[in-house]
């Protein structure tokens, strides 16, 4: 079982041998340190911040730049001017300035749950991803930013949470095409009768 003692000591021989692999031109010894820094990273975030959703191939970059997507709506990523991540339209007009936030992101809105763009639906779930401890919000283009020493509530209950308001999604879709055939079916019946 892999621990974190011993990526840390991976981690040690490969910053102390970086460059004489680069001399000798062996290109692999690097690639074998992005993956111990991107193992050693992903312990992190699971083992200090509790987010137990995040594995080593959701890792794209490491500090100071993280990027780390963990699904098309969630990513944990280092916010900032000098990151050329920032907030487009934050509603309280505050921007993070060198943080990492685990970020979650609707930019088609209503339209995750499907093409009728059931409003109401998207906004009770909107409105339930905003009960958690968030630092920044974008209403207009639905993005929430959560600071990572409280993420790990959201970041461990996002699927579940989204998975119900599909569900009521289907759920509601259902009713209305069974009202629609309901409607049909009657249509149909009155003009057998004429």
């Amino acid at each position: 079982m892999i621990n974190r003692e011993m990526l840390e000591i991976a981690n040690q021989v490969c910053e102390k041998n970086k460059q004489l692999f680069k001399d000798i031109g062996i290109s692999e010894f690097n690639k074998v340190c992005d993956q111990v820094q991107k193992s050693l990273y992903a312990m992190k975030l699971q083992e200090d911040y509790g987010i137990s959703c995040v594995d080593r191939n959701s890792i794209g970059s490491c500090e100071p730049d993280v990027y780390v997507k963990l699904d098309n709506y969630i990513s944990i990523m280092s916010m900032g001017e000098k990151y050329r991540r920032t907030i487009s339209w934050s509603s309280d007009g505050s921007q993070p300035v060198d943080e990492v936030m685990l970020a979650i992101s609707f930019p088609t809105g209503a339209y995750i749950f499907g093409d009728s763009y059931p409003v109401e639906l998207f906004q009770e779930f909107w409105t339930e991803l905003k009960s958690f401890d968030f630092k920044y919000v974008d209403d207009v283009n639905h993005c929430i930013y959560y600071p990572l020493d409280k993420a790990s509530k959201i970041a461990n209950l996002f699927k579940d949470i989204l998975n119900k308001y599909y569900q009521k999604y289907r759920d509601e879709a259902n009713n209305r095409q069974i009202a629609k055939l309901k409607l049909e079916l009657e249509r149909l019946e009155k003009e057998s009768k004429t």
